[in-house]
């Protein structure tokens, strides 16, 4: 599994202060993340300025994106739909991507059919921040169709033995970044400004790689990216990195693990 980032010895404990400019932000030598070649944030950025101040290419910018949330919105009706049926039924013996940070108990007691705690009801808040985050997710999604860096988008990938499963956000297209770019699996994580500004340092950095290692060995791909968007200031940053296979296997293998547990009623 990954290493936890220590804290910065030179900035007395605090959160590594962020870069401005054209300069990138510190990546944790001990993470393997890299400035990312595929300059997500930048391309996003430049997308978005031009669609405020270009008439002709806003125009075309905002018939795409409505055509596309229009689609989203077909899909997100089915799938409601689907979930309001199985509602009440076991889930099934599978575990998450998402899940790979969780704690491994909970998580087999959640496939086992243990009651959760309402989500959100002690902090009525988050509900509200989570549809923020959908929103800049969906934006985002959408943006990088328009500009030709998409390969394919909210696919469900699953393991060859069944252990994990889960809905990828983006398979970046190499191809549109250069010559020689490889494929990268991208996850949008949309944090609150807090979190966004302890950048690559973060306690929830390590999960998001596990997330994204599982998705690119299932996936066969050799990169991985990860988007932080800034619910609060609309800022992005993106760091990428070599998926290592031995961690995605790994994380296929403690999938297993669990799934083993809670099969055999075993906490």
């Amino acid at each position: 599994c990954a290493v936890k980032p220590s804290e910065p010895e030179l900035n007395n404990g605090r959160n590594p202060r962020r870069k401005t400019g054209d300069e990138r932000p510190c990546c944790p030598a001990e993470l393997n993340l890299k400035p990312s070649r595929y300059n997500v944030a930048e391309r996003l950025y430049a997308h978005f300025a031009k669609a405020r101040n270009d008439a002709a290419y806003g125009l075309e910018w905002n018939r795409f994106k409505n055509e596309q949330k229009r689609l989203h919105l077909i899909d997100a009706l089915k799938l409601a739909e689907k979930r309001a049926k199985l509602d009440g039924q076991p889930r099934a013996m599978r575990v998450r991507a998402s899940e790979l940070k969780n704690c491994a108990r909970a998580t087999a007691m959640d496939i086992m059919g243990f009651e959760r705690n309402p989500v959100g009801e002690e902090s009525p808040h988050w509900n509200l921040a989570a549809v923020y985050g959908d929103a800049v997710h969906e934006e985002v999604e959408i943006a990088l169709a328009f500009l030709g860096l998409v390969a394919r988008a909210e696919f469900y990938l699953r393991s060859k033995g069944d252990e994990i499963g889960g809905m990828a956000d983006i398979e970046l297209n190499g191809e549109a970044f250069g010559p020689g770019v490889p494929n990268a699996i991208l996850d949008i994580k949309s944090v609150g400004t807090d979190e966004y500004k302890k950048s690559w340092h973060g306690d929830k950095v390590p999960g998001y790689i596990k997330q994204i290692s599982a998705y690119a060995r299932i996936a066969n791909r050799p990169m991985g990216v990860i988007l932080l968007a800034d619910r609060g200031s609309g800022k992005f940053e993106d760091c990428e990195f070599e998926v290592d296979p031995a961690h995605g296997d790994a994380m296929i293998k403690r999938a297993a693990i669990i799934l083993r547990k809670a099969d055999s009623k075993q906490l």
